[in-house]
């Protein structure tokens, strides 16, 4: 199954990015996503980031949190699940 979930190359301004934190923190409180917590996410502790599972297709999906003047954010897949 196809994820419906698009990626995020780069977030436009920091209301776009405020708004995508509340859409997917409720998506996780409407059971369409869970978060995943790991221990070592293997990429610079610098950034600021989450992960979620989409519970529709099972894929991986990161949100990197902007850092103001280097790095606005992003949203992106990290592993398609075997199904897709």
């Amino acid at each position: 199954m196809k994820c419906h979930w698009e990626e995020i190359d780069s977030f436009r301004s920091h209301t776009e990015f405020t708004r995508f934190v509340a859409w997917i923190d409720g998506q996780v409180r409407n059971g369409n996503a869970t978060e995943v917590t790991a221990l070592d996410y293997s990429t610079s502790k610098s950034i600021s980031e989450r992960r979620f599972a989409c519970m529709e297709c099972q894929s991986i999906w990161r949100l990197m949190y902007p850092d103001p003047s280097y790095f606005a954010g992003a949203f992106g897949v990290l592993r398609v699940s075997k199904g897709n």
